[in-house]
């Protein structure tokens, strides 16, 4: 966090596994206070939103991408759905506006 503190984008997007009840490679736009309120499961030790609320104190636009995976467990391969859903992000990436085009969950 001290390197983006160092030199803050304008924008950030994080993306992260999210449990939805999707399809898996499902990509929605989640709103930081649902990550709280719904208690959406991650296998992060520190809560993701704290995380988003500390990089909201220095970053205008912090933009959490959910990606529904196939499976969540450790040490498993990850689903061809998903790994399409992030080339997807990807490509969006140069012509970014708003919600980068993605449904909001």
């Amino acid at each position: 966090m001290h390197r983006l503190r160092a030199a803050p984008p304008q924008r950030l997007l994080v993306v992260d596994a999210t449990y939805m009840r999707l399809e898996p490679g499902a990509i929605r736009i989640v709103d930081p206070t649902r990550i709280a309120e719904d208690m959406l499961m991650n296998t992060h030790s520190m809560p993701f939103n704290f995380m988003i609320d500390e990089l909201q104190t220095f970053i205008p636009e912090v933009i959490f991408i959910g990606i529904q995976p196939a499976l969540v467990a450790f040490y498993c391969p990850v689903n061809r759905a998903v790994t399409q859903a992030v080339e997807n992000i990807y490509q969006q990436l140069p012509h970014w506006q708003g919600d980068g085009g993605f449904a909001r969950f």
